[in-house]
């Protein structure tokens, strides 16, 4: 998995789960903020800090999720790309061209990761499972913000939290990793409509 796709997929490991009472009752508070769209469409932007570089990565683009089908994550600058996320594969695009596929039935983890994924853009929270301790506050009658610390030793050697924060949709992401380096990423201009495109519909399907 080449430097891109491992950040991009880093950024998505969105994985929360078995819980106590307490946290379990934030969620559930959370859970009835979020909506669960069929398809959800929006524009991202992404500052990335590495260790080691005087100036942070910025990128941005926009995203598609299709329940049952997948996300299509798309970055229009600094250069073009797509990262293309099925309950099958994890793919790479770019200049119209698949640079790379994982199979998710091959690929130890990938395939629950893309299921997370998913189930965080759906707002389905009761999904997620056993990987990270929960901790956070809901404001008023919309606003809530979550932070994720990893109970697994793997992830935990990796990411040192995750902090989420929304209303309706998840708003902000942000990753601080055990190496230095961390990532914010702000959505935007979230909509349920226009339908998947039929290239749209191709790439998910492939």
């Amino acid at each position: 998995m080449n430097h891109l796709m491992r950040s991009l997929v880093l950024l998505l490991m969105l994985v929360a789960g078995s819980l106590p009472a307490y946290a379990a009752d934030l969620v559930r508070d959370v859970g009835t903020r979020l909506q669960q769209p069929e398809l959800l469409r929006g524009q991202f932007e992404q500052r990335k800090v590495v260790k080691g570089f005087s100036r942070p990565l910025r990128s941005r683009g926009d995203f598609l999720f299709w329940q049952g089908h997948g996300v299509i994550w798309h970055t229009r600058a600094p250069f073009e790309a797509s990262l293309i996320l099925t309950p099958r594969t994890l793919a790479s695009r770019q200049n119209n061209q698949t640079l790379q596929r994982l199979d998710a039935q091959k690929e130890p983890g990938l395939r629950a990761l893309n299921e997370t994924l998913m189930a965080l853009l759906s707002g389905n929270l009761d999904s997620l499972q056993q990987r990270f301790e929960i901790t956070g506050t809901v404001t008023g009658t919309a606003t809530w913000q979550l932070r994720l610390i990893p109970r697994d030793a793997r992830l935990a050697g990796i990411i040192q939290r995750i902090e989420l924060s929304g209303d309706a949709h998840v708003r902000d992401v942000t990753m601080l990793e055990r190496n230095g380096d961390s990532s914010h990423i702000r959505f935007d201009r979230l909509s349920t409509s226009p339908a998947a495109s039929r290239q749209e519909a191709g790439w998910l399907d492939e």
